[in-house]
């Protein structure tokens, strides 16, 4: 498949959804166009070929870049590896362009059902992170001082109960097990949800172990129990998210621990199993990217059995994007970087600071960002100027 394509193999493959039940394409996808169906009122069968759908098919197959998906276009134009391209890579033995041609009639729509979903299972979560929201994170609506003040605290609403475990996601997978290639369990925290427990032992029970298995945790619910059933399937990937390590994760990941984080993280350092990827991820805030270069040594002295991957970079909300970040603090990361010769060995890593260098929103975003920073440390009663040491100083 062509990189210079604006083709992405997921909208004929694969069905995603937020954690309140809205349906789209990948978790990177936006609805700005297209009318959405969601999994607390539409099947699986009707979501497949909303408008939404039908339309991206069609902008992509014109050669066009659908509004709903400039997060790749975006990064791929920066220097960056996106996720359209790692997934056209990915499927590129099983699907093509000129079959997508084949399959997709005038309207959009096909006839196929998808073999992969990308479950967002609700939001139930055990953490509250600072770059989060709360409509992602229950634990966010603790923190009743700060709701409706910031770009991430505004639509507090609790999310309906579409995750039920037994709603249109669990009937599909019960009607599908067999022929479903892939299943992505994101959240809130997956490994806290009743979906995703009822989606796994439909699985089992129907010895549907081809499925490859993806997830995306914080990491705290890892047991031996539940690396024991995954490594009953053919393909599982687990994906621990990160931010840095010791102090840095504890702010960022309240109420974390990172004692207790480290313990899981050997154990699925120590977990080897010929089916399981075991990989940490993680995301560029404007906490996180100065302290990266050290969290990549960590990892590899540390944990040489989990793979390090570069993820996301946050945009919202906006207060936590790497551009708000006053100009000293920049050129501090630039040469921090510089020193440890971190672009040498992690190439792509030089994306997060072209994005940090495109824009600066300090004049506009800094102040937000500090009464942010102290209303947490009121709220949860943390020190974000001893976590963040280094940059403290200049935050101001």
């Amino acid at each position: 498949m062509s990189s210079k394509s604006t083709f992405c193999a997921l909208p004929w493959l694969q069905l995603s959804c937020k954690t309140n039940g809205a349906v789209r394409t990948c978790g990177y996808a936006r609805v700005t166009s297209g009318g959405q169906a969601n999994l607390g009122r539409d099947e699986v069968s009707t979501s497949w070929n909303s408008d939404y759908f039908k339309l991206i098919r069609k902008t992509m197959l014109a050669g066009q870049e659908p509004p709903n998906c400039t997060k790749c276009y975006y990064r791929e134009s920066h220097g960056g590896t996106s996720r359209r391209q790692k997934e056209n890579d990915a499927w590129s033995k099983d699907f093509s362009e000129d079959l997508a041609r084949k399959l997709t009639k005038e309207d959009g729509s096909i006839d196929i059902p998808p073999v992969s979903l990308d479950i967002r299972t609700g939001n139930v979560c055990n953490l509250k992170c600072v770059t989060c929201f709360p409509t992602n994170s229950t634990k966010w609506l603790e923190d009743t001082e700060l709701l409706g003040k910031y770009e991430n605290t505004q639509n507090y609403k609790v999310v309906p109960a579409w995750d039920q475990a037994d709603g249109p996601a669990w009937k599909f997978v019960k009607e599908h097990g067999p022929s479903l290639k892939k299943i992505s369990f994101l959240g809130g925290e997956p490994l806290a949800s009743p979906l995703h427990q009822s989606i796994l032992e439909s699985l089992i029970s129907q010895s549907a172990y081809q499925v490859a298995l993806k997830y995306v945790t914080n990491g705290t619910l890892l047991s031996p129990q539940i690396l024991g059933k995954w490594a009953r399937f053919d393909s599982v990937q687990i994906m621990v998210s990160i931010d840095g390590i010791g102090p840095i994760l504890e702010f960022i990941r309240f109420p974390a621990k990172w004692a207790k984080l480290e313990l899981n993280l050997k154990l699925l350092n120590d977990f080897v199993a010929r089916n399981v990827k075991r990989e940490v991820l993680w995301t560029c805030s404007n906490l996180s990217l100065y302290y990266l270069p050290e969290t990549l040594e960590y990892f590899g002295s540390h944990f040489p059995g989990l793979e390090f991957v570069l993820g996301d970079y946050v945009t919202k909300p906006a207060h936590m994007s790497a551009q708000n970040l006053p100009p000293i603090c920049k050129e501090l990361i630039l040469d921090k970087f510089r020193d440890k010769g971190t672009l040498g060995k992690y190439p792509q890593a030089e994306f997060y600071l072209n994005n940090m260098m495109e824009e600066n929103l300090w004049p506009s975003m800094g102040s937000t960002l500090i009464q942010y920073l102290d209303d947490l440390d009121r709220a949860r009663k943390t020190n974000w100027r001893d976590s963040f040491k280094e940059l403290s100083p200049y935050l101001k």
